[in-house]
C-alpha cells in the first residue's frame, strides 16, 4: 500500500498546514495489507473476492467532515460503527461509475452510476458491495453539524443539487492543502452547505412521500425531466414506490406520472424554440430530455394534435 501523506501532524506545530485538517492519496495494488482499518483509521474494513485488489483514493479530513474520491475493482467496504461518534454520522455515497450494494439493518438499496444515496445515522454496520470496477465520492459528516435537520433514508438519479455538491466535493477531496486558515474557514462553510443542500432536498422529498404522491413526482420531474431515457420507473424509484402503487395514487387525482414529465418536456421544448429560433432540434432534444429530434418532433405533433381536437 502506497501512503502520501500531504498533510500530516507534527509534534512541534500540530496538523500542517493548520488544525484539524488533512489530506492523503493511497494506492493499494495486490494483496490486502493486514490491519488495514488501523492505516486509515476510519473506523473501515475493506474485503476483496479475490484477497487482491486495486484502490487509487484522495482523502480529505477536516473537522468533522470527511471527503473520499476513488475508484476500486470489485470490493466490499464494511464501515463497522463501533464507537458513538461514528453511530452519529451521516453517509452520502455518489456513484459515478459501476453499481454498488448498500446495506444495514434497516435497509438495502442498489446504487447505480451517476445516482446518490444516503444513510442516516445509525448502530450497526453499513456494507458497501461492490460488483465491478466503480468510481465515486463518499461525503460523511457529523448530523449534529447541521441539527435539527433530520437525515433519512434516501436514493435518488441525482440533479442540480447533486453535480454541484459532487463538483465541490471532488475538488476538495483532490486539491492540494490550503495553508491560509481563511480558506480553511471558507472550505468548512462550503462543506457545511454542501451536507445542508442535500438534507434539504432530502428531507422534501420525504415530506412529500408522506402526504402529497402529486407534488412529489411533480418535484421529481421538475429536478430530472431534462435527463434523457429519464422514466416513470426513475420516478417511482425516487419516490420510493413501486409503479404499480404510484400509478394508483395518481389516478386517484386523474394524474399520470407519463403525462406530467411529456408535458414538462414538451413546455420546455417549445420555449427554447420561441426564445432561441435557430437552436438546432438535436439541441432542443437534448435540453429537453427527448432521446432524439425523431422523438421531438412526434411529441410536439401530438401537443398540436391534441389541442386541435
Amino acid at each position: 500500500m502506497e501512503r502520501v501523506a500531504r498533510a500530516h501532524y507534527k509534534e512541534d506545530s500540530g496538523w500542517s498546514p493548520f488544525p484539524g485538517y488533512r489530506t492523503q492519496q493511497f494506492r493499494i495494488r495486490g494483496p490486502l495489507p493486514p490491519g488495514i482499518d488501523k492505516v486509515l483509521k476510519a473506523g473501515v474494513d475493506l474485503r476483496a473476492p479475490t484477497r487482491t485488489a486495486t484502490i487509487e483514493a484522495s482523502l480529505l479530513r477536516f473537522d468533522r467532515y470527511l471527503v473520499v474520491r476513488g475508484e476500486s475493482s470489485p470490493i466490499d467496504l464494511v464501515w463497522k460503527r463501533e464507537r458513538a461518534s461514528a453511530q452519529g454520522r451521516t453517509l452520502v455515497l455518489f456513484l459515478e461509475r459501476g453499481s454498488l450494494d448498500v446495506g444495514s439493518d434497516q435497509r438495502r438499496l442498489r446504487l447505480e452510476a451517476s445516482q446518490i444515496a444516503i444513510v442516516p445515522p445509525g448502530a450497526g454496520p453499513v456494507v458497501l458491495h461492490a460488483h465491478e470496477k466503480i468510481a465515486g465520492v463518499i461525503f460523511s459528516f457529523a448530523a449534529s453539524e447541521l441539527a435539527p435537520l433530520q437525515t433519512r433514508w434516501y436514493h435518488s438519479d441525482g440533479g442540480v443539487v447533486r453535480e454541484s455538491v459532487l463538483a465541490l466535493l471532488t475538488a476538495a477531496a483532490t486539491a492540494s492543502p490550503m495553508p491560509d486558515p481563511q480558506a480553511a474557514t471558507s472550505l468548512r462553510s462550503l462543506l457545511r452547505a454542501a451536507a445542508h443542500s442535500l438534507l434539504v432536498e432530502s428531507t422534501h422529498v420525504s415530506n412529500l412521500r408522506d402526504t402529497d404522491t402529486l407534488a412529489l413526482v411533480r418535484l421529481i420531474v421538475e429536478n430530472r425531466f431534462q435527463v434523457p431515457g429519464f422514466s416513470v420507473d426513475g420516478i417511482a424509484r425516487e419516490a420510493g414506490l413501486s409503479r404499480r402503487v404510484l400509478e394508483r395514487r395518481l389516478q386517484a387525482v386523474d394524474a399520470s406520472a407519463a403525462k406530467i414529465l411529456r408535458e414538462r418536456r414538451i413546455q420546455n421544448a417549445e420555449a427554447l424554440l420561441q426564445e432561441q429560433p435557430g437552436l438546432p432540434a438535436r439541441e432542443v432534444a437534448m435540453q429537453s430530455g427527448f432521446s432524439s429530434p425523431v422523438t421531438l418532433r412526434r411529441a410536439l405533433a401530438s401537443q398540436r394534435t391534441s389541442l386541435e381536437s
